[in-house]
């Protein structure tokens, strides 16, 4: 029951953390080790040496950057960039720029991006995470469209919601290693959340999907989908990329599909999966991502201070 799940906090470090039966749910803020720095080193380059050079040379490069407000010394802030880039500085720094001239030009998805405005889309479960990570490390993030009303919770609010979530797999290093894994359950997709969005809006999520996040996006599943969401789809589709196109999976009620792809000890047995725990409480996991508020507001400080060119 809900009534007996509750927040707790680290001893040592005072950070929430939320107990699942067997497992914890919680922000993975503590940076890698064990078995995370061994993948770490054969999939991202990641050695002392490596690390060290990355840092440096991005600093470099940052250094000559105009009108871009960012935390240089923040070894934490440059790591998110450079893990997802094999610790090439270049290309981190590319992305990095990519990133934050997106927001500059989607300011009303972007700014002032704090958990305080869009509370209702974890309250009400419309984003959510499992708390059992895959057997490679990957985060799951889960999108439930039966939960969201659009005339409660509008779609600027949905996707900041959205923006939240990937902000905060960006600044998990466990996640920057492992990856993310999104469920979109659209069981519940109706006309009304279909109305919401346009090539417009279809267009600029998809341009930060594919060219300005800094994550290793390993599958986009789609489960649950009923007929309406061909119309949905046929919006989105013009401006699927190749690269995405091979993450892209629908499972429909298929879910050994979704299993072969994401771990059964992840999922839920609604899924098909073996997860024991239940699910997280929205109101509990606002409360975790609430903790974080006073970070939240130095990174949306973030970016370009003055109109830039993109």
């Amino acid at each position: 029951m809900d009534e007996d799940l509750y927040i707790e906090y680290n001893e040592k470090t005072g950070e929430p953390f939320l107990r699942l039966g067997e497992n914890i749910l919680k922000l993975d803020r503590e940076e890698i080790s064990g078995e995370f720095a061994e993948k770490a080193f054969k999939e991202l380059r990641e050695t002392p040496e490596n690390r060290e050079r990355g840092l440096d040379e991005l600093r470099n490069l940052l250094k000559n950057e105009e009108n871009f407000f960012k935390p240089n010394e923040d070894t934490a802030f440059l790591l998110k960039f450079l893990r997802p880039c094999k610790f090439y500085a270049k290309s981190a720094f590319k992305i990095m720029k990519k990133f934050y001239k997106f927001k500059e030009k989607n300011l009303k998805y972007s700014q002032n991006l704090i958990p305080e405005s869009v509370k209702r889309c974890y309250v009400d479960e419309i984003i959510t995470f499992l708390p059992a990570r895959t057997l490679e490390g990957s985060r799951i993030m889960v999108v439930n469209i039966a939960n969201w009303n659009p005339k409660e919770v509008s779609v600027t609010t949905f996707i900041r919601g959205v923006f939240i979530a990937l902000e905060i797999a960006m600044g998990e290093p466990k996640t920057q290693v492992g990856g993310v894994h999104v469920i979109l359950n659209l069981e519940g997709l109706s006309l009304s959340h279909i109305t919401q969005f346009n090539p417009s809006l279809a267009r600029m999520i998809l341009q930060l999907v594919q060219e300005c996040l800094p994550l290793r996006l390993k599958g986009i599943h789609i489960i649950n989908q009923l007929t309406l969401f061909k119309v949905i789809y046929a919006i989105f589709k013009p401006f699927i990329g190749e690269k995405l196109k091979k993450r892209l999976f629908f499972h429909g009620t298929n879910y050994d599909e979704l299993i072969a792809k994401v771990d059964s000890f992840c999922l839920p047995p609604r899924w098909g999966g073996t997860l024991s725990s239940p699910d997280a409480p929205g109101r509990l996991l606002y409360d975790i991502i609430h903790f974080y508020s006073y970070e939240y507001k130095e990174i949306s400080t973030y970016g370009y201070t003055k109109k830039i060119e993109t």
